[in-house]
């Protein structure tokens, strides 16, 4: 925070990325002062959506669901807000239950806390982690309680690690995956916008895509950040720029 107003003092605009969801203003101090001159939002809601969705649809409305979440990062806040109203609407037959591990604390209560909750609920069939560096202690938590041929995990970030735990194994079952090579270009878009003094967009509509067995091959092997979504984005932001397709 206070680096970012040093430099806005100084006439340098700040472009912050991936702190608040779409449809959210750019994230805030707690005296409600916004930081950075522009912001990228990310598809946070949505992505909770598309967690939730997935499960619906693999259990056939009658899941019984454990979520981890981590409330202290800022993106889990419209994440939640996806995934708790997705399952509200869609799924009256499922059970869901959260459990809240801070990120300095996922190496060492993530598994403890996903052994448990299987331990005391052995009809527990899925695991949303609801980021995807949770689904490294979440799948020892599985192999501890020998739940690994029972249990499928639906995550989101499309991170190479996990992309390849999908390829390879059939514990996670589901990835939302988001391309960071675009997230780049969104960011130099909204740059470009402030050097040429003008609005900056209200959103860059990243995009996200759900990768499953079907289709996760598409990402390489092994996965890349950028593996899977095309690359139309970047003919288009050249247009937008001026510099032909």
């Amino acid at each position: 925070g206070p680096q970012i107003r040093q430099a806005e003092e100084a006439g340098i605009p700040v472009v912050v990325v991936r702190t608040s969801g779409e449809e959210e203003p750019c994230q805030a101090d707690p005296e409600g002062e916004v930081y950075g001159t522009a912001c990228v939002p990310g598809p946070f809601e949505q992505a909770g959506r598309l967690e939730a969705d997935w499960v619906i649809a693999d259990s056939g409305g009658q899941a019984n669901v454990l979520v981890v979440t981590a409330s202290d990062a800022r993106s889990t806040v419209p994440l939640l807000a996806g995934l708790e109203a997705e399952f509200a609407d869609r799924c009256r037959g499922c059970r869901v239950r959260y459990v809240d591990v801070p990120i300095p604390d996922w190496a060492t209560r993530v598994q403890t806390e996903v052994q448990s909750a299987l331990v005391a609920d052995p009809t527990i069939d899925y695991v949303i982690p609801i980021y995807d560096s949770m689904s490294r202690y979440v799948v020892p938590a599985l192999l501890a309680v020998g739940a690994a041929d029972r249990v499928k995990i639906a995550t989101f970030n499309g991170t190479p690690f996990v992309l390849e735990m999908l390829q390879d194994a059939d514990m996670v079952a589901m990835d939302v995956g988001e391309n960071l090579a675009w997230l780049g270009w969104a960011t130099m878009d909204q740059a470009f916008r402030l050097a040429a003094g003008v609005e900056p967009a209200p959103s860059q509509n990243t995009a996200l895509r759900v990768f499953t067995d079907a289709n996760v091959a598409e990402a390489g092997r092994p996965p890349r950040l950028d593996g899977g979504y095309g690359d139309a984005y970047v003919a288009g932001y050249r247009r937008l720029w001026g510099l032909g397709g």
